[in-house]
């Protein structure tokens, strides 16, 4: 009976098999490798208490059952219980010593707990023991991509899949690697390889679900993301990207409801919290959202500058006259110029303030007010007595939509650049306009955000003297700008946001994309018409056409298609009525 079960069992006739376990153990109930074979059918059967009692059954009976030990890790780690897991590996590896694939275990366990270190160990212990190993080469990438290493880790899954080309795990790792080097449908293929080969391979589903977001096939994205929640419906962190997804299709209650599900099987839950805080803001409810959006720091995948620092947070519990602070940027070039707008209010607050911005800002930032000492990121901090990141400030300050300050205008431009700008532009024929039509291309929402040149030049009118503000031209678009005879390429001669800043102040108007040049002419006090996507960043809201932010800036949002036609020929409509400049 029991080995007829086993072999019921490798046929995937689970319930036959177990019918068989349990009709052997009736009769031999003290077997501890019928109690083991019977959790493993179990545990497939997605019944994993009743497999964690059958292999607690074997390890009573049998204490030296390495095997055991080993399904009862292997079920502690797909429940997300590393700790719990790793006893099981290492009570197997004391058992089993030379077993490469317990270390292999052991070490994807150590990596889930954060202990790189040891599970670098880990992993070069399973290669030494059995070189041809796949599933080691596979956790070298794994910990390689940890590091960031992704061309590296690129290479050992290859090598994965050369030993075992059958293995889903190694294929959905591949598609991660490739996913982080900008190889989004080639980490497509990957995932779908692993799910041709395996369908319910909850990492694929999600895996896939995200490069799909990346390539801005949204809907597909969500079915991806909703076959992963069929197979594991009480996972947070899928959750939490599922809410963000629906979130940027515009499903906002749906979206809150998994972000909500989400916390409450994990009130730690990082992910969830923040991308709840990113609806919350979207929708203007500062109190709560500005509130959720300090967990950004528990989310290691997040692109932030993380710097530590001896001197506590500050945020607004403790009066700062005679204090110094120091304010620190910590992500994109717009949100530092978004956010230092609140410089001379805590300078206000009698503090002594320290900024700290990115180096493309510095120049620029010299003229804020409020600044006592300007450091460049990466340099060393003075002594300080309290310190606070930037987008911490609408928190510690208790912003409200009605409370942002200095909204007319912080920042000024170079006088004598702005001069050798007006030089160079020449005498004005017609109203000024830059533009901005594409931001930094690996923003999760590129795709979103940016459009090509070829789609904007057709809808801009005569009349208007264009000044392309691109910095950096994508390859698709220099040959549109190279032979377009009405718009200035400034390019070549902006060497900084200063330069820019100058420049925009020579310009009756900014035309952009969601991107650090639009946050660039609002805090100069510039007129300004950001381009939006459908469901844009939070700091836009919804629906209307203003900003409290800037007052200066007009709004173009997509319409319930996603397109950017109906934004365009509002645009090009809008341009045609630009005053003249006087004589």
């Amino acid at each position: 009976l029991s080995n007829r079960g086993n072999a019921l069992s490798a046929l995937g006739r689970l319930q036959e098999a177990l019918s068989n376990y349990d009709r052997a153990l009736a009769l031999r109930p003290d077997m501890a490798p019928l109690h083991l074979n019977r959790g493993q059918a179990l545990r497939k059967l997605g019944r994993h208490a009743e497999a964690r009692a059958s292999f607690d059954a074997a390890i009573a009976l049998a204490p030296d059952l390495a095997a055991a030990h080993s399904a009862l890790g292997d079920l502690w780690f797909a429940a997300g219980q590393g700790a719990k897991a790793l006893e099981g590996f290492d009570r197997a590896l004391a058992l089993m010593p030379g077993d490469a694939l317990l270390h292999c275990s052991r070490g994807l366990t150590l990596h889930s707990l954060g202990r790189h270190q040891e599970a670098l160990a880990a992993c070069r212990q399973a290669l030494q023991l059995r070189p041809g190993l796949a599933m080691a080469h596979d956790l070298h990438g794994i910990l390689l991509q940890t590091d960031g290493r992704h061309a590296e880790a690129l290479v050992f899954h290859d090598e994965a899949l050369r030993l075992d080309a059958e293995s889903a795990q190694a294929w959905t790792n591949r598609g991660l690697a490739l996913c982080a080097l900008g190889h989004l449908d080639e980490a497509l293929v990957s995932h779908d390889r692993a799910l041709a080969l395996q369908p319910d391979f909850f990492p694929a589903c999600n895996n896939r679900g995200s490069v799909l977001q990346l390539l801005g096939r949204l809907d597909e994205a969500l079915d991806s993301l909703d076959a992963a929640n069929r197979l594991r419906p009480d996972d947070a962190e899928l959750l939490a990207n599922r809410g963000l997804l629906l979130n940027r299709l515009g499903r906002f209650g749906e979206a809150m409801a998994c972000h909500d599900r989400a916390i409450a099987l994990r009130p730690d839950c990082a992910s969830a919290h923040f991308n709840r805080s990113l609806q919350l803001l979207l929708h203007g409810n500062f109190a709560a959202g500005w509130a959720d959006y300090e967990w950004r720091w528990k989310i290691a995948a997040l692109v932030i500058a993380p710097r530590r620092y001896a001197q506590p947070l500050w945020l607004g519990q403790a009066p700062l006259a005679g204090r110094t602070i120091l304010l620190h940027a910590e992500q994109g070039l717009g949100d530092t110029l978004q956010f230092c707008r609140y410089v001379p209010v805590v300078a206000a607050m009698g503090a002594r303030v320290v900024l700290e911005v990115q180096r493309p800002l510095t120049s620029l930032m010299r003229g804020l007010a409020g600044v006592d000492q300007l450091i460049e990121q990466g340099q060393p901090v003075p002594p300080v007595d309290w310190q606070c990141p930037l987008m911490s400030l609408p928190l510690a300050l208790k912003t409200t939509l009605d409370s942002i300050p200095l909204a007319k205008g912080y920042l000024r431009a170079d006088p004598q650049r702005v001069a050798a700008w007006h030089a160079w532009l020449g005498p004005a024929d017609g109203p000024r306009v830059g533009l901005v039509w594409s931001g930094n291309p690996t923003h999760r929402d590129d795709r979103q955000r940016s459009m090509l040149l070829s789609q904007l030049i057709g809808q801009l009118p005569v009349g208007p003297r264009y000044v392309s503000l691109q910095k950096e031209v994508r390859e698709a678009d220099r040959p549109v700008l190279a032979t377009s005879a009405h718009i200035l390429d400034a390019s070549p001669r902006m060497t900084d946001f200063c330069d820019t800043a100058a420049l925009c102040e020579c310009l009756d108007l900014v035309v952009s994309v969601d991107t650090s040049v639009a946050h660039l002419a609002g805090s100069l006090g510039r007129p300004v018409w950001v381009l939006l996507p459908r469901v844009p960043d939070f700091r836009w809201l919804l629906e209307r056409e203003d900003s409290p932010w800037y007052p200066t800036a007009r709004l173009y949002r997509q319409g319930p298609e996603g397109q950017w036609a109906s934004v365009l020929a509002r645009l090009g409509a809008d341009l045609v009525a630009l005053p003249r400049p006087r004589a």
